[in-house]
């Protein structure tokens, strides 16, 4: 009897050949779940040990009442009004007396529409909160732009500077976009 030409014969090795391919395949799928596993627990034993270390340092506290400071500080700083068209209105007035009284000439003067703080989604920031952009463009004199850069930093009220440009072509002019925090309620 010939066995390589029998039909029997060559279906039970063809059914072993697959079961064996079959197992080969589940052994490599098992490696790379362990592998996988394996990568996942070296990564938990990390964040196991780093927040062991974290948990032995003591400068946590004094840290944690610095910052509440600053924040304390922040929110007495901090712009207050009604609504958001009389945070819009008060910042634009301000910006115009400050400007009036260094004597500056205004070309453009534009306040937007107070917007929420943008913050990472694990930072907790109040409802009440609002972030206002002014953009004002006036003439370049360098002794009154000290005056006003020091008004700025000498308010009452927390106002910053995110964008300076001074243009230096026909009549020199300053373009300032300024950044007010803004906490719509009662003023206090």
């Amino acid at each position: 009897m010939n066995l390589s030409l029998d039909p029997v014969w060559r279906l039970r090795v063809g059914v072993a050949a697959a079961v064996a391919l079959l197992w080969v395949f589940l052994l490599l799928e098992l490696a790379d779940r362990v592998d996988a596993a394996q990568l996942r627990e070296s990564r938990a034993l990390t964040q196991v040990a780093r927040m062991q270390r974290l948990s032995r340092e003591d400068e946590w506290p004094a840290f944690r009442d610095v910052v509440n400071a600053r924040l304390a500080t922040l929110r007495e700083r901090a712009w207050r009004g009604e609504s958001e068209g009389l945070l819009q209105a008060q910042l634009q007035d301000w910006l115009t007396q400050r400007l009036t009284e260094t004597g500056l000439v205004q070309r453009e003067l534009a306040v937007s529409l107070p917007v929420p703080l943008e913050h990472p989604e694990d930072v907790e920031v109040p409802a009440e909160y609002r972030l206002v952009r002014a953009r004002v463009v006036f003439d370049f004199q360098p002794a009154t732009f000290n005056v006003l850069v020091r008004a700025l930093s000498e308010s009452p009220q927390w106002v910053w500077v995110e964008r300076l440009q001074v243009r230096n072509w026909g009549a020199p002019t300053v373009e300032l976009e300024l950044g007010a925090l803004f906490i719509i309620g009662a003023p206090a």
